[in-house]
């Protein structure tokens, strides 16, 4: 609903992930879609590097979102505006979530957001975070390994993708 359909006549859409690709084929359009694994800025600019001749590009996305895709477009000449379409609702875990992370043994956690990784490990007591760290991480991009590896967690199991069938599959594989 954030887009006009008059901003996509003459665009070809591009979706950075599986759930903005479904959101804009149930809209009616066919986006591109970059190959997984990586679901991320990064992967996205790998994904249209030679295929469009540089020229305008709207990039939708939370505030503070998306900047690598933004300069990775502006370095190739292409002309980019970023439009803040939703923003992000950091939420601190519930007082009884962290008591149980503080009592559990053998954690695995599931990553699909850095913001989400850097505020919830942020927000834990010193024991939550410490069982946490120490239980496996399931991670939906190399950019999320990346991230959790230099918060200390020993075993991270980097996921085909980031949906719900793609992190089960890492864990069941990673779980042998």
């Amino acid at each position: 609903s954030a887009i006009d359909p008059s901003m996509l006549a003459d665009a070809t859409p591009v979706a950075i992930g599986p759930a903005t690709a479904m959101r804009l084929e149930a809209a009616g359009h066919t986006p591109l879609l970059p190959p997984g694994p990586r679901f991320d800025s990064e992967g996205l600019l790998e994904a249209l590097a030679g295929r469009f001749a540089p020229g305008a590009a709207v990039i939708l996305a939370a505030p503070g979102g998306r900047e690598a895709l933004q300069r990775g477009l502006a370095t190739s000449n292409w002309a980019v505006r970023l439009e803040p379409v939703y923003e992000r609702v950091a939420i601190d875990p519930e007082p009884a979530a962290i008591a149980s992370l503080e009592a559990a043994d053998g954690i695995v956690s599931f990553w699909t957001s850095g913001a989400a990784l850097e505020h919830v490990l942020g927000s834990l007591s010193s024991q939550a975070l410490e069982r946490i760290l120490a239980g496996r991480a399931i991670v939906a991009s190399a950019r999320l390994q990346e991230l959790a590896e230099g918060h200390g967690f020993d075993d991270v199991v980097l996921a085909h993708g980031a949906s719900n069938d793609d992190l089960l599959d890492a864990l069941e594989t990673s779980s042998g």
